[in-house]
Order: structure tokens, then sequence, then C-alpha cells
């Protein structure tokens, strides 16, 4: 693990934060593409071809969390107050904000930019869907202090046997994807399986499923790292990570129109997109940056991380609106709405991190 010896930090982590935030700028710079599933076949292969390159993002980041934040040493309340602060006061404010960014652009009218704004705590809306994540990690925040204690008395076989528990979890999608076609008929017309119905929420692996094994790998993937050479590690990563990406892309365009059937595919708590983020995580514990310059940007890039995560969809929106109008490929088009959102974003929330009390704003 590469440390800066004055001030701690892991150096590939800030190389890897940065990486991640700038691909979930390009995964939503697909979804206008993606969503010209029925008018343009080359949108939307464009659009599942980036997009699906970029599924592993999200959970990088929840495996992020459990390299800098498990166990953590604090008591509850102090974790709770330090930790949730950071969240939940930004997410209180773009959700109140960002509606009325999209009035003022024109896309949104003022009776729909207040009911968004009034029904933000119930979840997130078509203005602020980016922001699902912060509900997500709210969940997963709440948890540390619980799992902590086993975290670390736990040994390295049982944080393994806990991770091949989640590991079938990952399954599970495709499960209920596939139990209609063996005839299973479901409870009363709910198509839950493994305990779900109507009256019952919770399956059998909903306590080891989900984005805490992603938390839980990346803990078990930092105090454990696979002491591999680089050429080694490229030879499993890349292969592991191309079998990841062929299996969601070739499902994904296949399917074609069935909704609920594309979700599954690209699911971030399933096999395929589990396969590109271990693959991921791998080789990016190996990155090593020497230029002292080059570290310093990312570390100062790193920080504004969540800050870029909070305001780039509305300016992906924008930027998409500009550079459609381009008579350039749509497999181009994708990677120049992010670089430009992205360095837009990056700025904002540079602005934004000079002003007082600013961790309200971008954490």
């Amino acid at each position: 693990m590469q440390k800066n010896l004055s001030s701690g930090r892991i150096h590939w982590l800030d190389f890897a934060r940065v990486l991640a935030c700038f691909v979930v700028v390009l995964a939503h710079s697909c979804d206008f593409y993606v969503a010209a599933m029925e008018t343009s076949p080359v949108d939307f292969f464009s659009g599942s071809a980036w997009g699906t390159l970029t599924r592993a993002c999200v959970p990088l980041f929840v495996m992020f969390s459990g390299v800098l934040l498990l166990p953590t040493e604090q008591p509850a309340p102090v974790f709770y107050r330090k930790r949730l602060s950071k969240i939940v006061f930004p997410l209180i404010f773009w959700s109140l904000v960002t509606p009325f960014f999209y009035y003022f652009y024109g896309m949104f009218s003022l009776d729909q930019a207040f009911r968004y704004v009034v029904t933000f705590p119930f979840g997130f809306n078509l203005a602020t869907i980016p922001l699902w994540y912060l509900y997500m990690l709210v969940g997963l925040y709440l948890f540390i202090p619980v799992i902590s204690p086993w975290i670390r008395s736990a040994s390295k076989k049982d944080l393994e046997l806990f991770l091949k528990i989640w590991g079938i979890s990952l399954f599970v999608p495709y499960l209920q994807l596939l139990a209609p076609a063996a005839g299973y008929e479901g409870n009363y017309g709910n198509m839950g399986i493994l305990g779900v119905c109507d009256w019952n929420a919770i399956g059998m692996f909903y306590y080891t499923s989900g984005f805490l094994g992603y938390l839980v790998l990346g803990y078990y993937m930092n105090k454990y790292p696979f002491h591999w050479s680089v050429p080694k590690t490229l030879s499993i990563g890349i292969p592991l990570f191309l079998l990841g990406y062929a299996i969601t892309f070739c499902g994904f365009i296949s399917v074609e129109k069935n909704y609920p059937a594309l979700e599954v595919i690209w699911y971030f708590t399933n096999i395929n997109v589990f396969l590109m983020t271990f693959a991921a995580f791998a080789m990016l514990q190996k990155v090593r940056i020497r230029n002292e310059r080059a570290n310093a940007w990312l570390k100062r890039t790193a920080i504004l991380s969540f800050g870029i995560y909070l305001v780039h969809f509305f300016f992906v929106q924008c930027v998409h609106d500009w550079v459609c109008q381009w008579n350039i490929a749509p497999y181009f088009q994708i990677p120049m709405i992010a670089v430009l959102a992205f360095s837009v974003s990056y700025a904002i929330a540079w602005l934004l991190s000079k002003l007082p009390k600013s961790r309200y704003l971008i954490g």
C-alpha cells in the first residue's frame, strides 16, 4: 500500500477516486443515447458500449469507503455526527436547489420543480437521479459502527466466508429472471423468489447481499492485498474485466425492449459487474505515480470528487444539448460530453469549496 509518509495518504486511492468520479460522469453522459433504443440503433449501441464500460464506478466508490472507514474506532454517535453530516446536508441542499436549475433551463415547469422539492425526503427524482447513491450511502454508514466490532475480530477466513455467501447473492437477479421460465408462478401475483412476497420484502440473502459486500470486499482487499506482480495482476485483471464487460454488453443489447431485464443486466450487484469491479480494484491497487505535482493534483481533485458528483448531472444535460448539435458520431460525442461536463463540474466544485461552510454544500 503506497502512502505518503508525511500525510498518510494512499496515492493509488486518490488516483482511483478521481478516475471513478470521471467514469460516473461518463456513465451519465451515456443516458441520452441508451434512451434512444427505439429511435436510433447507432445511438443505443454507442451508449450501451460506453455505458457498460462504466458499470464498475459505483461499486468501486463503495469499496473505497471500505478501505477508508472499516473498521471505525469511533463510538457510533461520534461516527454518525461526523460522517452523516457530510452526506445529509449536501443531500438536502442539492435536492432543494437542483430542480430549479432545470426550471430556469426551461426543462421543468415551476409546479414540477416545487413538487420535486416537496417530495425529495421520499427519494430522488428526475432532477436528482445521481442522489440515489447518497440514500444508499447513508444506509451503509448507519451500519458501519455495527459491523466494525466483527470486522476487527474477524479472521481472514471469516471474511472470506462472508464474501463467498455474498458472492452467491450476485446470481440472485438472474435466478429471478429464469424462475418463470422454469414454471415458477410466484405468490398471488408477486414474482419474488427465496421468500419475497407481498407481505415480506426480506428474502433469503437480504442481509448478506447488496452494497455491504463491496464495503467488506474493499476492506478485505486492502488488508490482504494480492502480492502479485504488475504483469500477473494485468494478466488476471484484464481478462476478468473483459469477461464481465462482454457478458454485460452482450446481455444488455440482446434484451432489446425488456426494460426490467435491462436493469438486471446492469445491476451493480450482479456477477458480471462484480467481475469488472474486482478486476478494476485489483489493477488500481498497483498504480504508482512518482510525480509529486501529479500526486498533489490528484489529492486536490480526490477531495473535490464528492462535490463533482453532486453538481455534474445538470451540466451533463447542458453539455449534451450543446454537443449533440455537432456533426459528430455519437460514440465520439459521449466521451466529449464527459470531459467537458467533468471540467465544468470540477470548476464549480472548486469555487464552492472556497465558500464558508462549504462542507454543507459539497461534503
